[in-house]
């Protein structure tokens, strides 16, 4: 399955005229090549099986309730025993990895029936598939696909030149929340905010947390805990939450009439004496700066800025990009 690393939703706004593509440019060759939004192959904005839980890696009593759905769904049709005790939901957890090659399990029928441990394999695989493994791509799909497109309408309708500022109490935690997830895959970029890391998180079991594994982890306990105050709320994604909640800065939107911002794919990046820089559109970029403090953190300061500070913007985007830059012009040159 290709999965948009970065949410497809978001790369439209640099989309060209009447087309659903864009300019995609290689960092060091920077020559054009025009690439479907659905799929943009061959990049890093979207990478195949990139939010996968595979059930090898889900043994974690972190995912113990994706395995009580397997069992209750298994117990319908088989009895599943290790050699004479009949496995519960939590031992199948367990004994997941090593299931089929152990030869003290046994699996039955509810008519008494002995089943090839391939079987269950099969029964496990098809209900992993459909029921578990697209669970994080599912929870971008519905809560970016729709909601940024609102946010940056809203931006737009709102944007009047010469006004002073924007209130985006009704956004502002959906684009924190944006902004947090994708800080949260990367602790080298940002080490400012990991250093203030709760204790939790010093923790030997912690240690590899720029791992892809580690993340997804992460990730999968803010999307299945994301309402619950009293369970796994000790994730990497709120604590970069309540990174932003316990600071005081000032939000601007940077934008400028002639000179457009590209993007990349590695979009929100950190510059020590800037701040949190987000290019938004091709017309707007958002600067998160902690040196200017604001109790009000809704209120968005609209703020115009050169052609020269536009390029570079462009030019630090390409910088801290990974391997892609994309505008909405053949000619990225002429915007760095």
């Amino acid at each position: 399955m290709l999965a948009h690393i970065i949410p497809e939703t978001y790369l439209k706004s640099w989309k060209n005229e009447k087309v659903n593509s864009t300019y995609v440019f290689n960092k060091e060759l920077l020559t054009p090549e025009n690439k479907n939004l659905n799929s943009m192959s061959n990049t890093l904005f979207a990478l195949h099986n990139e939010y996968i839980l595979s059930y090898e890696k889900c043994s974690s009593h972190i995912y113990q309730n994706i395995y009580d759905d397997l069992y209750n769904e298994l117990d319908k049709k088989y009895d599943i025993f290790y050699r004479k005790t009949k496995l519960t939901s939590k031992a199948l957890r367990v004994f997941i990895n090593n299931i089929y090659n152990e030869d003290n399990i046994k699996v039955f029928t509810k008519q008494g029936y002995e089943v090839r441990i391939t079987k269950l394999k099969d029964d496990i695989k098809q209900f992993w598939k459909k029921n578990i493994e697209t669970i994080i791509e599912n929870f971008f799909n519905k809560n970016y696909e729709n909601n940024w497109k609102k946010f940056i309408n809203f931006i737009s309708k709102n944007f009047v030149d010469n006004q002073s500022s924007i209130d985006i109490v009704e956004y502002y935690d959906y684009i924190i929340e944006f902004i947090s997830i994708q800080i949260s895959r990367q602790k080298d970029k940002f080490q400012k905010i990991y250093d203030k890391v709760d204790d939790i998180y010093k923790s030997k079991e912690q240690d590899n947390n720029t791992s892809k594994g580690y993340w997804l982890l992460e990730l999968y306990k803010f999307i299945i805990f994301k309402n619950d105050n009293n369970k796994f709320k000790y994730n990497i994604v709120n604590f970069i939450i309540n990174y932003f909640t316990n600071i005081d800065f000032q939000m601007f939107i940077l934008y400028n009439d002639n000179v457009e911002f590209i993007t990349s794919d590695n979009p929100i990046y950190h510059i020590n004496e800037k701040g949190i820089v987000f290019p938004i559109t091709p017309n707007m970029c958002i600067l998160i700066d902690e040196k200017s403090r604001n109790k009000l953190k809704t209120n968005i300061i609209l703020k115009k800025i050169t052609s020269d500070e536009v390029k570079t913007i462009n030019k630090n985007t390409l910088y801290f990009s990974k391997v892609n830059v994309i505008c909405t012009k053949k000619d990225i040159q002429s915007l760095i």
